[in-house]
């Protein structure tokens, strides 16, 4: 008994020495960050054109805030596997390989979603929304209205981009097949539109852009969840 409590001790040391080894790691990037903070944000203002600011400290306060999630974004897959590794040691060297690729592929797509999202949403939706200020009325934006109106749609993207994984994560726990979710796609096309609508600005033009990646994620899903099931029951 008393050399089994040893074990779980000197596990629960060596996982706070990790914490604090990725904390410390956090804070060194989090500080590289912040050197090129001002122009990452003068690159996502960059379509709006001249910003004001409504209170002094605005800018300096969104500068810490873009690097502290710069810092996030980049430690992300080391982050969650260090976290997770109390479980990792319970799969064995082929599931930590496993939860490793799992990490890489959502933060991946995670990444890929705010690309999109920065490319194509943003730009065609601040144009649409912009178009209504005609005639007497002249727009003048704020560096907060205008970065949350970006967050806005960058981070739901980021989060729809997981889907494929989500689905495959479903299916490999028996919870989703891929032939009950084929013949849900009008009830996905519905969820789509929905969680397009809540979770985006107040334009169709987002939430209709939103919505067919979403759907293409949702085939996606289903195609990989096809092509993993044979092997799983071989």
């Amino acid at each position: 008994m008393e050399g089994h409590l040893t074990v779980i001790f000197a596990g629960l040391v060596a996982y706070r020495r990790r914490l604090l080894g990725l904390a410390a790691l956090y804070l060194v990037l989090a500080g590289l960050a912040l050197a090129v903070a001002g122009e990452m944000m003068a690159f996502i203002c960059r379509p709006a054109g001249q910003l004001t600011l409504l209170r002094p400290a605005e800018a300096a306060v969104y500068q810490l805030m873009l690097a502290a999630l710069l810092a996030a974004v980049v430690l992300a897959p080391l982050a969650v596997y260090v976290l997770m590794s109390p479980l990792a040691v319970r799969l064995g060297r082929r599931g930590r390989w496993q939860l490793a690729a799992l990490t890489v592929l959502s933060w991946l797509f995670g990444m890929a979603g705010g690309l999109f999202a920065y490319t194509v949403l943003v730009p065609a939706s601040f144009q649409f929304l912009m178009g209504f200020a005609t005639g007497t009325i002249q727009p003048m934006l704020s560096l907060d209205g205008y970065l949350r109106f970006v967050l806005g749609l960058v981070l739901p993207s980021a989060l729809f981009f997981q889907l494929p994984l989500v689905i495959v994560l479903l299916g490999r726990f028996g919870l989703v097949s891929p032939g009950g979710l084929a013949r849900g796609r009008k009830y996905a096309l519905l969820i789509a539109l929905i969680l397009a609508a809540i979770l985006t600005p107040p334009d169709v033009v987002s939430q209709i852009m939103l919505t067919g990646p979403i759907l293409g994620l949702y085939e996606l899903g289903i195609l990989c969840l096809r092509l993993t099931q044979p092997r799983r029951a071989a």
